[in-house]
Order: C-alpha cells, then structure tokens, then sequence
C-alpha cells in the first residue's frame, strides 16, 4: 500500500467519451499528466535524504542483478547453441570437403580449418560461462552492499555529528594545514572510518554498529543466512569456492543450519535459486539496518514520519516489482513493537497491508490471518477496509467499497485500480468488473486496452520463460528469447491489461522469470 498509488484528472477520465490521452482536450491531458508526476514527486523530496539515497541505491542495484539474471542468463545459453551450430555446419562443410576429391593442398587446409572447428566446439562444450556469470553476478551483490556501508556511515555521521567524539583519532598539525577548512578535515576522517569499518568481516561490522549504537542489530530471522551468503562470497572471491576452517567456524558460531556432511574442502556451487535468495537477503537487510540506525540517530518526530513513509514506499515498490519474499521480509521487520510504536495508526496499517499482500503472493494465506486480526478495521477508512475485504476475498463486499470510495480518493483511484497489487486476482472478477464499470463508465479490459494500445510503442514486451539446465544439471527458471506477446503468455487477462499499461514504478521486473523464480523461492542456507 502506498499514498495516492496513482491520481486522475477529474475532468472525465472516467466518463465513457474519454477513455484514453487522445481523446482528451489538450488542457484536459496536460491535467492529468500533471497529476500522474504527482505521484511521481510525492515522495522525491525523500530522495534528498542521505540515509534514503544509501537505502535506494542498494535496493536498486541489488534489484538490477536480480533482473540481470533472467535476462543475460539464457541469453548466453541461447549465444552458445548458436555458435555451437555454426562450428557443427562448418565441421560437417570440411568433412564433406575432405571427402570428396581436391588437391593435397586443398585437403591440409580442410583438415586444418576442420581441427581448429573441432577444438573450438570442444571448448564451448567444456565452458564455465554459466558458473562465471552466476559468481560475478553474487560477488557483486555483496560490492554493493560495501558501498551501501560507506554510505550509511557518511550519512549517519551528517545526520548526527557528535558522533564524531566516539572516533579515537588524532591529526598532525601538517595534517590540519592541508585540509583547509573543518569540513574537509570531517570529510576525511569519515573516509579513513569507513576504510576501517569495511575491512571488518560483516559479522564485525554489525558488531561495530552494535557497540557504537548501543543497540541489538542482529536478532532478525535471516541474520544466520545473511552470514552464510558473506562467508560463501568469501570462498567464491578466495578460495575458488572451497570450504574452509573459518568458514564453518563463523557459520556454526552464527548458528547456520549447515547440512551434516559439509566439511573442510568440499567445493560449493551457486545457483540461480541460491543467488535470487540472497538478493532478497540482502536487501532486507540493508533496509532494516538503515531504518533501525535512522530511527536511532534521529529520534525527532519529523525524522520518524520520513522513515515511516520510506519504509512504506520501499515495500510498494518491491510488491510493483513482485519481490514478495524481500518485501514480506521488511513488512516483518516492520511489525516488530519498537519499530511499531514509532510511527501512526495510518502507516502500521500501510505496512500490514502491504506484508499481507506479499504473503498471498507467497500462497500463505494462513500467515496473513493474525496479522490482519490485529488490527480494528471497523473503524478504519473505506480505503483500508477494501484492502481488508480483498485480501479475505470477500469480493462482494470489495465491489462495494469501490462505489462507496467512489472515483478516486486519497488512497486508491482509477490508476491505483489498475497497477496496485493487491488488486491482482480481485481484478479477474465480476464483483471488480462491474464496479469498474458503474466507476468509470466503461468495461475494464476494453479502457484498459485502448490505453495500453497508446503505450505499447513505449513499453518493452515481455519475456516469457522457460527453464534451462546448466552445465551442473541444475533447472535454471530464468527467460527465454525472443519475447513474445502478452496475449500468447497464458497470464490472466486483467495482467495482460496491467503488464502492457507498463504503470508499475521503478524496479518493476521487464522479464516474467524473475516472477517464476521468486514463486519457488524458499531458499535453504545451501542450495
């Protein structure tokens, strides 16, 4: 759930002579454009905050390998099997050439173009493309997550200076002279702070933290598969991937659940699952470290209202982005009492929703049940009770709530309809459709598509998917090539509406892989 997910101009967007830019008067469109880059800027000014840059840049960076993978994947299987054929019809072109009667010159150099063919072949058919790409798409989600330290660090230390009095460093005269002003000489002491704090492992960081915050940072549930994930990183970086002594040391020390038979000098792998696990991983993770030290630092109310509406908007968009597992792993993190306790009654149930949204997602309905019943929805606004009814599939009800909101309201309106994701299967109903239609005047498909139409040329389509197998045998769900339609993908006819629209925000997926990925994501400490 986010505020105002999208606004209409109230110049009859909804009526049924308007149903799409073109048919607009020039004021009429230049209304609503203004409109929707209002919800655009409603929370750019966010964006100027150092600890939010720090959160959205990891977000999005991890977000980009995420998307990478079901991208550049099979497109190396695809690049291989091409050259692979080329190599097969030259072979079979020089063998025939062999073969057949020629000059003794000619027959040594088929024989030579032949052998070169042939060793080629051989080392595609012996490549480690596959395992190549997977570690530098893993090693570099931890790259990120270093600079994401760095700029937490900084940022921390602008948001409260009097942290600087618990860095036990001295300048030479020399030293102060070259720097010219205090702001310079603030500058590098950061720089020489983080340099330290990034030379610690990541169970040492948190550590630091710890001990500099005077706070717990480590009683979270995926804690032990955070370290895993960084001591693996270690062993693909140094080691080629083979187990060592430190690294079952720090995973039995940090509780991982390692299988029985592990020891010393085993070799592990990565996989597509394993790799897409971490990225959900690591993303929580560096957004409850940034709020947890933002709400720690700056205890005012101003500053605590921006953490909340951050919090909100990350979980938005990774739901957008259908990054269910990292967005029920935050929207836990956010039901917790002292992260509860901190923001209002409006913005807990934001996040509920929103954790809600995630697990249905995940088909655990039975998980949204007691979250759901802590709340009190009876007094709550229309907006929230439709959220309530949707997600207990009470859809009667829902359509209901939609005429009583009416076109558009402080929370949900026509756009909010049609890109939200808590509305993904209420949208295949009648209950929807008809209070769709009793809305806006028009049938939800029909309007959706004449708009769709008019965006199409804009959008990128779709990949489909499909597995593939790597060279260790292992199904990789990842994309395949060439995209194809919507309309021949199999998904629901209200996603096909919603898919083509292309109205989800930043760090929605381009390719419908990473959705199936995310589907059988129940990620083991080893895979």
């Amino acid at each position: 759930m986010n505020e105002n997910p999208g606004k209409e101009a109230e110049t009859g967007v909804g009526s049924t002579e308007v149903t799409t830019l073109n048919d607009m008067n020039q004021q009429d469109a230049d209304a609503l454009r203004q409109k929707l880059m209002a919800h655009v800027d409603n929370y750019a000014t966010l964006g100027d905050h150092p600890i939010v840059k720090a959160s959205n840049n990891a977000v999005q960076g991890i977000g980009d390998i995420r998307e990478s993978i079901g991208f550049f994947t099979p497109q190396l299987k695809i690049l291989i099997e091409k050259k692979l054929d080329v190599l097969k019809e030259e072979v079979e072109a020089r063998f025939d050439h062999l073969q057949a009667q020629g000059s003794e010159s000619d027959e040594r150099h088929a024989a030579g173009i032949l052998l070169d063919a042939t060793q080629k072949m051989l080392r595609l058919k012996n490549n480690k493309y596959l395992e190549v790409l997977q570690t530098s798409f893993f090693n570099n989600i931890f790259a990120i997550y270093d600079v994401f330290t760095g700029e937490l660090v900084k940022a921390i230390f602008i948001k409260k200076p009097s942290l600087f009095d618990a860095i036990n460093k001295s300048l030479t005269f020399s030293e102060i002279l070259k720097a010219g002003d205090i702001a310079a000489i603030k500058e590098s002491v950061i720089d020489e702070e983080i340099d330290t704090i990034r030379r610690k492992s990541y169970v040492e960081q948190f550590e630091y933290f710890e001990n500099l915050f005077k706070i717990k940072l480590t009683a979270f549930e995926s804690w032990p598969r955070f370290v895993e994930a960084g001591q693996r990183r270690n062993l693909m970086t140094h080691c080629g991937g083979v187990v060592t002594e430190q690294y079952l040391a720090c995973c039995k020390k940090e509780k991982v659940k390692l299988p029985n038979d592990l020891k010393k000098g085993d070799k592990l792998k990565l996989s597509t699952k394993y790799i897409v696990g971490t990225t959900d991983v690591v993303i929580s993770v560096c957004v409850m470290l940034a709020q947890t030290l933002w709400r720690k630092v700056c205890p005012t109310v101003d500053e605590q209202e921006q953490a909340a509406k951050h919090l909100i908007k990350t979980t938005y968009d990774l739901l957008c982005a259908e990054q269910w597992v990292s967005a029920e792993m935050i929207g836990a993190y956010a039901m917790e009492i002292p992260v509860r306790k901190q923001m209002d009654t409006k913005s807990a149930r934001m996040l509920a929703i929103n954790r809600c949204i995630a697990l249905r997602a995940m088909d655990k309905i039975p998980a949204m049940e007691p979250i759901l019943s802590s709340f009190d929805w009876s007094d709550a606004s229309l907006e929230f009770r439709l959220a309530e009814a949707v997600l207990r599939e009470r859809y009667a009800e829902a359509g209901e709530l939609m005429l009583k909101i009416g076109k558009e309201s402080e929370l949900v309106d026509r756009i909010g309809y049609i890109k939200w994701p808590l509305f993904r299967d209420f949208r295949a109903t009648t209950d929807f459709a008809g209070a769709y239609k009793k809305l806006y005047g028009i049938d939800f498909l029909p309007g959706v598509k004449a708009e769709a139409d008019q965006a199409r040329a804009e959008t990128v389509e779709v990949d489909t998917a499909e597995d593939v197998r790597s060279n260790s045998g292992s199904n990789l769900p990842v994309a395949a090539a060439p995209a194809v339609s919507t309309e021949a993908s199999g998904a629901r006819e209200s996603d096909k509406a919603y898919v083509a629209l292309d109205v989800v925000p930043t760090g929605a997926p381009h390719a419908v892989s990473i959705v199936q990925m995310q589907k059988q994501n129940e990620v083991r400490s080893l895979d």
